[in-house]
C-alpha cells in the first residue's frame, strides 16, 4: 500500500511540474511579445526620391517626436529613449537613414544631402496622425539633417 501511494504521488507531482512548466513558457512568450510591441512596431516609408526608409513607431501621444540617428548607426540606438518618450505621452518615430539599418542602401557612398528627404518623409508620416506638434531630435549627422 505504501509503495502505491508513493507512485501515485510521484505521478501527480510530474503532472503538476509539467503544468507549471507549460504555464511558465506561455507567460514567458507572452511577455516577450508584449515587451517588443510595447516598444514599437516596424514601418516602411517611401521618400520623395523613391527610397525605402525603415522606421519604428511607438506611443500614442498628441505630440510627435522624430528621432534621427548618427553616422553608422540605426534607429535601434534610440530604443531606450523612444521607450521613455512613449511612456511620457509622445508618439515617437525613429527612422533608419538611407544606407543604414534596415533601410534601402542606394549605390555609392552615403549621400548626406539626399538624406534630407528621409527626414521629410519621417515628418510627413508623423503629420498623418494629426498631432498638436512635432519635434525633431538628432545625433551628429541626424542633428545636422534636423536643422535643414
Amino acid at each position: 500500500m505504501r509503495s502505491e501511494w508513493v507512485m501515485l504521488r510521484h505521478q501527480w507531482s510530474d503532472k503538476v511540474t509539467i503544468q507549471h512548466t507549460m504555464h511558465a513558457l506561455i507567460l514567458g512568450l507572452c511577455s516577450l511579445v508584449l515587451s517588443q510591441s510595447a516598444w514599437s512596431r516596424p514601418l516602411d516609408i517611401t521618400t520623395e526620391d523613391n527610397v525605402r526608409i525603415h522606421a519604428e513607431i511607438s506611443g500614442r501621444g498628441s505630440h510627435g517626436v522624430l528621432l534621427v540617428h548618427d553616422r553608422n548607426r540605426s534607429n535601434v540606438a534610440w530604443k531606450l529613449f523612444a521607450e521613455k518618450l512613449s511612456t511620457k505621452g509622445f508618439r515617437v518615430l525613429a527612422i533608419d537613414l538611407r544606407g543604414h539599418g534596415k533601410s534601402s542602401k542606394p549605390d555609392g557612398e552615403a549621400n548626406y544631402p539626399s538624406m534630407v528627404n528621409d527626414v521629410k518623409a519621417g515628418l510627413k508620416t508623423l503629420r498623418r496622425y494629426q498631432l498638436k506638434g512635432v519635434s525633431i531630435i538628432g545625433a551628429d549627422v541626424g542633428a545636422n539633417l534636423a536643422l535643414t
